[in-house]
């Protein structure tokens, strides 16, 4: 299941449905967001984020870089507040998942939205 939020970021004329990507256990506190046009990196400590250009193409990871276009903006306090709000309701979905291996069951995990 996706997780989407709706705002607009920097330019944008117009506010569109982002995807929210999963979040990496090297950066906790950004969050990577991304549309049918644009990808952005948010920092939900500083409240910037990085968004791409917007020109032509998939809107890949490499669109975040500064040589490729991406300029930081300040990051709408709704666009904040929808992705505070949907970590905190990042509870489990779902039992508990139980992994077979050739020495028995692997520690027990749990499935997340």
């Amino acid at each position: 299941m996706f997780r989407k939020i709706d705002g607009k970021l920097g330019n944008m004329r117009k506010s569109v449905d982002w995807v929210v990507c999963h979040v990496s256990n090297d950066s906790p506190n950004e969050r990577t967001i991304q549309s049918d046009k644009r990808i952005a990196r948010i920092n939900l400590d500083t409240g910037k984020a990085m968004l791409s250009d917007g020109k032509g193409g998939h809107p890949g990871f490499h669109k975040l870089a500064k040589f490729a276009g991406a300029v930081e903006v300040d990051c709408p306090q709704d666009i904040l507040d929808q992705l505070k709000n949907l970590d905190e309701d990042h509870g489990v979905q779902g039992g508990e998942v139980t992994i077979l291996t050739a020495n028995g069951p692997a520690p027990t995990v749990q499935a997340r939205k």
